[in-house]
């Protein structure tokens, strides 16, 4: 017997660049779990390569799975909002780095979580570039120092 496909809002979201009034809480929702997962992430890191001083930071982003649509006035906005760097270098650089022995799906995850994007209305995808532009970046970054220093 054939498996029926189940389809959902979230799957249409992701499947269209259409939004709609559940774009913004998906995003929201992602973005949590997204943050948490790069927490976790980050700890294996400082712990496998033994890093005693840490200075977090961050630069764009800098890959995404998703476009907006001109026509519909819709946007695909980041679920992590930046590309998180250890001591200068992203953690990316850190994941693939043979020392520290990362299995390959720890390594898809870091790629999955840095180009996750949900399609959201153009005015939703500004309010959110300023959230970042104006602390919701530094919340991320002040998580992660926690994160290491548990």
């Amino acid at each position: 017997m054939a498996r029926k496909q189940i389809y959902s809002p979230v799957h249409r979201l992701f499947k269209s660049n259409t939004p709609d009034e559940s774009s913004i809480s998906i995003h929201c929702h992602k973005r949590i779990r997204i943050m948490l997962t790069m927490g976790l992430i980050l700890r294996k890191i400082v712990e496998k390569k033994r890093i005693a001083e840490i200075k977090i930071d961050f630069n764009g982003a800098k890959i995404q799975d998703g476009r907006g649509s001109k026509d519909l006035r819709t946007e695909a906005a980041h679920n992590l909002p930046c590309n998180v760097l250890i001591n200068g270098y992203s953690t990316w650089e850190y994941v693939n780095d043979p020392e520290c022995n990362f299995h390959e799906r720890i390594k898809k995850q870091l790629f999955l979580l840095s180009a996750s994007t949900v399609i959201v209305l153009k005015d939703v995808n500004y309010i959110d570039s300023q959230w970042e532009k104006n602390g919701i970046i530094d919340v991320l970054i002040d998580y992660l120092y926690k994160c290491i220093n548990i």
